[in-house]
């Protein structure tokens, strides 16, 4: 299901709506950030659907400093420097450059890593 103008307020309503009446696998969504979608993806990922989601920011760290991603992200606690929950994505992929990309295959560990100060590593990919 196609949302006619991303991103949309209404991107939410079009997830939860692509769910519940067509049972997905797997849902694609572009440049998540607000609450209703953000809470949809969770939603899709607790149900057992997988979810490809894109974000904005340069570095993870810029995702994680988001508060309205931190659904998706375990529920960060950033003066605790730990995650309250699992994130909703096994793995992320960070656009370096051109054809260069980062790749944290365990998201979870990548997300501890910079909630307790150290570098998370990455796998780089050049194509």
């Amino acid at each position: 299901m196609q949302v006619p103008d991303p991103p949309s307020r209404n991107q939410g309503r079009i997830i939860y709506q692509a769910i519940a009446n067509h049972s997905p696998e797997v849902v694609v969504v572009d440049e998540i950030g607000y609450n209703e979608d953000v809470q949809e993806c969770l939603t899709a990922s607790r149900r057992g659907v997988r979810v490809v989601a894109t974000a904005h920011g340069e570095r993870l760290l810029d995702a994680l400093e988001n508060p309205a991603l931190h659904p998706v992200l375990g529920e960060p606690d950033l003066r605790e420097g730990r995650r309250r929950t699992r994130p909703s994505f096994g793995m992320a992929l960070q656009v370096v450059a051109k054809g260069r990309y980062l790749v944290y295959p365990d998201l979870a560990q990548a997300l501890d890593d910079l909630l307790q100060g150290r570098e998370p590593e990455g796998v780089e990919i050049s194509v």
